[in-house]
C-alpha cells in the first residue's frame, strides 16, 4: 500500500488480538484485514472494501501461501460473502437473519499449520459429491438471502473437505459433533481448517447448544472454550477504546 500510493511515511502497528493462531478462527486474517483497513484510515485513501480485500489478502501470504481472500473478505465486509470471482475480485455480502445465532467451540487441540490442512485434501473429488456440496452452497446462500434460519441450519453440511480432515485426524471428535448437532437441530461444520467448529442454531439456543458442546469435548477429555455470538458487521474503527 506504501509502494501503490507512494506514501512519504512508514507504519508501525500494534496488534492486539485474542484470536488464537490455528484455530480456524481467521486469525491471520483478522490481522491483514485490521492492518489494510487501519493504512486507508491513516493516509485518508478511502478504499472501497474491495480494494481493501485485495491488500488484506496479500497478508494470507505469511500465514497460509497464498494471497487468497476467503478469510479476509468477512473480516472486512461482515456478515455472509461470496467471492463469486477472483480476477477481477468480485464479492457479495448478505446481512444474515437477526434470528441466526453462532456457537463457537475451540477445544484444546493443536491441528498443525493451515499447509498440512489444505495436503489432505483430496486431488479428486466423485461427481456425486461435488454436485451435492454445490447444492448445499447454493442452499446456504439461499437461506442467508432469504432469512431462513432452518434452511441454512440444513445447508452446512460438507461432504468432501470436512470429512477428509477428520480421517487426517485434524478434526477431533468430527462425527460425534455433527451427530449432536443433529440430535439439537443445529447445523453444525468446522471453522475454517480447525479445529475450532461452528454451530448455527436460533439465538434463543444458542446457550444450550455451547453447554452441551463443552460437555461434549470434556467427555473425551478435551478442554474446550465456548463463545456465543452473532454474525458481526466487518471492520471497523473503534474510537476512545483501551487495551486492558
Amino acid at each position: 500500500m506504501i509502494e501503490d500510493f507512494d506514501l512519504s511515511k512508514g507504519v508501525e502497528l500494534r496488534i492486539w488480538k485474542r484470536i488464537k493462531p490455528g484455530s480456524g478462527l481467521g486469525s491471520s486474517a483478522a490481522t491483514a484485514a485490521a492492518a489494510a483497513y487501519a493504512v486507508s484510515k491513516l493516509f485518508k485513501l478511502g478504499l472501497s472494501r474491495e480494494r481493501l480485500v485485495e491488500y488484506a489478502a496479500l497478508g494470507e501470504l505469511v500465514s497460509a501461501g497464498s494471497p487468497h481472500p476467503d478469510n479476509v473478505a468477512p473480516a472486512i465486509y461482515g456478515g455472509f460473502t461470496i467471492i463469486f470471482s477472483r480476477n477481477p475480485l468480485r464479492v457479495c455480502a448478505i446481512s444474515p437473519p437477526r434470528a441466526l445465532g453462532v456457537v463457537v467451540a475451540l477445544p484444546d487441540f493443536e491441528k498443525g499449520s493451515t499447509r498440512r490442512a489444505r495436503e489432505v485434501l483430496p486431488e479428486a473429488v466423485e461427481l456425486e459429491k461435488h454436485v451435492r456440496n454445490l447444492g448445499m452452497a447454493a442452499a446456504l446462500a439461499a437461506g442467508m438471502a432469504l432469512g431462513d434460519v432452518k434452511m441454512i441450519k440444513e445447508a452446512v453440511n460438507d461432504l468432501i473437505v470436512e470429512p477428509a480432515r477428520a480421517r487426517a485426524g485434524i478434526i477431533p471428535l468430527y462425527e460425534e459433533v455433527k451427530r449432536l448437532g443433529e440430535r439439537l437441530d443445529a447445523g453444525m461444520a468446522v471453522s475454517g481448517a480447525g479445529p475450532a467448529v461452528i454451530g448455527l442454531v436460533e439465538k434463543e439456543r444458542g446457550e444450550a447448544l455451547a453447554k452441551e458442546l463443552e460437555k461434549l469435548y470434556a467427555s473425551r477429555g478435551y478442554r474446550c472454550r465456548t463463545w456465543v455470538t452473532e454474525p458481526g458487521p466487518g471492520v471497523s474503527e473503534l474510537r476512545g477504546w483501551e487495551v486492558a
